[in-house]
């Protein structure tokens, strides 16, 4: 697994925080044990882009990333391959 980059432009920055003061999300906490030195860049990026907290400026490096990946998915478009797909999985004993 490479290195994480998300281009931190100010759109970007300005819909994540519109989202996070959105009242109709769900937020439950979630601690994740970090590295010191890593806690302490991410507080220096954080303030640098406008971020209200770490924890608002991971939401926003988390959703670019989740996007990223989902937009980078190839997708099964046709019945024929999706059949295919799940008779190999069967063969495989997944389903």
């Amino acid at each position: 697994m490479g290195l994480l980059k998300v281009n931190y432009d100010t759109e970007s920055a300005q819909r994540n925080m519109v989202i996070r003061r959105s009242k109709d999300v769900d937020y439950q906490r979630l601690n994740v044990p970090i590295p010191f030195a890593l806690k302490e860049k991410m507080l220096k990026i954080s303030k640098e882009y406008g971020f209200r907290t770490v924890s608002d400026y991971v939401a926003f490096v988390l959703r670019e990333a989740i996007a990223k990946q989902e937009s980078e998915k190839p997708e099964v478009s046709s019945t024929n391959e999706k059949t295919q797909i799940k008779e190999r999985l069967k063969r495989l004993g997944y389903i």
